[in-house]
């Protein structure tokens, strides 16, 4: 047997791991002695149980303890348990990680507010995410916000947290619309860069929204 297990096998199983049992089969590769995990391939078992309501936060914390036991303390393991907090469908942690990833926080790098990022918007959270829909929008025509930050974290913060877990109304498509129209008129020197990507956003919630409306249409024929 191969001693090493799949990238791409682990790669799906841990992205898409929200239940117990696909939990515990993760889980149980970490102790297993049929094959061994990569470093990046245990980050990714962590990332999945922190981002999990499966399991209790004292059993989070014990499997996270079990991976960190033998890992190197560095700059990426550092972003990585960063990640990991942001993650956690936890209210109170969703409003201080808001906080640090749409100010200009100090104490962190920026590297480190892209790790914060990263973890943010987790598909089956939209209940704790709800309250920052509003907000999006609002920190978008900010020009404190997008005039501080590089092209690659707000095209990270565009399009990562752009609110799509829910159904796309034509309401929220009018919101991004009234973003993209609003801020050359408050800013006629933004950058045209950003302006792209706030129409790429526009457009692709035009498009999940046909997609979902033609799946729900085809699903309505089919079962008349």
């Amino acid at each position: 047997m191969d001693s090493t297990i799949s990238a791409e096998i682990l790669d799906t199983i841990s992205t898409f791991a929200y239940g117990k049992e696909d939990l515990d089969t993760l889980v149980g590769w970490l102790h297993t002695k049929e094959f061994e995990l990569q470093r990046g391939q245990k980050q990714k078992i962590m990332l999945a149980v922190c981002k999990s309501g499966a399991y209790e936060e004292h059993k989070k914390q014990e499997i996270i303890d079990s991976i960190m036991a033998n890992e190197k303390t560095d700059d990426i393991l550092i972003e990585k348990q960063m990640t990991c907090r942001a993650s956690r469908p936890d209210g109170q942690i969703k409003k201080q990680v808001w906080s640090q990833i749409t100010a200009d926080p100090t104490g962190i790098s920026a590297v480190q507010q892209e790790a914060l990022l990263s973890g943010f918007y987790e598909w089956g959270q939209e209940d704790l995410l709800e309250p920052y829909v509003a907000q999006y929008f609002s920190v978008l025509t900010d020009k404190g916000f997008y005039g501080a930050k590089s092209y690659k974290y707000l095209k990270e913060f565009v399009k990562g947290l752009l609110p799509r877990q829910k159904e796309v109304t034509e309401a929220d498509i009018a919101k991004m619309q009234k973003v993209l129209d609003t801020i050359p008129q408050q800013d006629p020197n933004v950058s045209q860069a950003y302006i792209k990507l706030l129409q790429e956003g526009v457009e692709l919630m035009q498009r999940t929204k046909r997609l979902r409306d033609f799946a729900a249409s085809k699903y309505e024929k089919e079962h008349k």
